[in-house]
């Protein structure tokens, strides 16, 4: 059996969407699908959403919150080393500088103990990244960055559906940014969303998602003409993505319940044998509600975890390493980071393998899944007594000849 890292889910009704858009004359952007989504954010994700732009990918989300953010020459943002270099790049984009810091253990998400330390006077925000729909300590970050007069960006890409104490992930900061990538638990292909969380942000975020136009606001009969005000780009994805998505929104609970009947099954065989494997399983807190973006085995060194990930594609199945670590990518050497200061981030990006996991993913391929996982702990565990036993003969036998030779001595 050949199981695939992913596979993208139909829920019914994409095609029929698509075909409507084309048959309404409108493929740009900002048409009645466009709107419905927004309109899906700003009424029925949850309260704390002011205003949602659909955007052509989660890293024009971080970039239009950058610029919202007013970050640009020289200022620094904080956020963690493990996470995707996207995010970063938009950011050095503007002439910013990223800060880099290690992440929590348990949740791999941004140690928020180590935020504080790594402001300076030239701090301008936190971005955070929630990890596998994850979250650290949100009240936290919330209070530091109210103490420095910081803003807060959620880089909520893999957290569509995830809860912080009852509170949806990314509407908690000022701006949140989610992914609808193809490997994500909701899809559009390439797309994302920008949501705007503070009042005061709402009119300058139609601007720049607007290519720095005014454009918005003529439509809406406020202005004569419209003409270049501020920064901006084509932000806006198509109406033939944004019909696809809106069927898919509609979903998000049904998308989360799959992957959690799919996740607790891996978290229940495997929590059985974990220590004995010596690996570790991902935690959520306490105060999370996960959407089960992703599961993942944590090895005691990069050689097990290659070994792991070398038998898995022998049998057939897609298991794999995530980020490498931004402190250690060429880029961020060459910004002068070293490994100093970042063990935990290095020990994952080194160790960590992801399982598939997908929404349409059958009890069989994950029952194959497992077999392997457990067939390659057993192999191991009988390589190990061998070389046990191995060990003590070879000790025994020496045993014996330095005996002989002091009998005969």
């Amino acid at each position: 059996m050949k199981v695939p890292f992913n596979k993208e889910t139909l829920f019914g009704g994409e095609d029929s969407a698509i075909l409507l858009a084309l048959s309404q004359g409108q493929t740009h952007g900002d048409g009645p699908y466009t709107k419905k989504c927004h309109q899906f954010f700003e009424t029925k994700y949850g309260e704390g959403v002011k205003k949602a732009l659909l955007t052509t990918s989660c890293t024009m989300a971080f970039e239009m919150a950058f610029i919202l953010s007013e970050i640009g020459s020289g200022d620094e943002v904080i956020m963690p080393s493990f996470g995707y270099p996207s995010a970063a790049s938009s950011l050095m984009v503007h002439g910013a500088i990223p800060v880099f810091v290690d992440i929590d253990p348990e949740t791999l998400s941004i140690n928020e103990n180590l935020i504080e330390a790594a402001i300076t006077d030239k701090t301008k925000a936190i971005f955070v990244v929630h990890y596998a729909g994850v979250s650290c300590d949100m009240d936290k970050i919330m209070e530091i960055a109210s103490r420095y007069g910081l803003k807060v960006i959620e880089d909520a890409a893999q957290a569509i559906g995830s809860k912080y104490k009852g509170k949806l992930l990314g509407i908690i900061g000022d701006f949140g940014c989610i992914s609808f990538h193809g490997t994500k638990n909701i899809v559009c292909g390439e797309g994302g969303v920008l949501l705007v969380n503070r009042e005061q942000d709402f009119h300058r975020s139609e601007i720049i998602w607007e290519k720095g136009t005014d454009r918005k606001q003529f439509l809406r009969g406020e202005v004569d003409k419209y003409s270049w005000v501020d920064l901006g780009s084509s932000y806006l994805p198509s109406e033939l993505q944004a019909a696809f998505l809106s069927v898919q929104l509609e979903n998000i609970e049904v998308a989360t319940n799959l992957r959690k009947k799919i996740w607790t099954k891996y978290h229940t065989v495997f929590s059985l044998m974990a220590s004995k494997w010596e690996v570790e399983l991902p935690i959520i807190p306490h105060y999370n509600e996960s959407n089960f973006h992703l599961y993942s085995l944590l090895f005691e060194s990069r050689d097990r975890a290659i070994s792991f990930a070398n038998y898995m594609k022998e049998q057939e199945i897609s298991a794999y390493f995530h980020f490498v670590p931004l402190h250690e990518s060429q880029k961020g050497k060459s910004l002068g980071y070293t490994k100093d200061g970042f063990e935990v981030s290095s020990k994952v990006g080194n160790c960590l393998i992801r399982l598939p996991l997908y929404n349409s993913m059958t009890a069989e391929e994950q029952e194959y899944v497992i077999q392997k996982v457990v067939a390659f702990f057993e192999e191991k565990e009988k390589i190990g007594e061998r070389g046990e036993r191995g060990e003590k003969i070879k000790k025994q036998e020496q045993f014996e000849i330095r005996s002989n030779h002091e009998i005969n001595s």
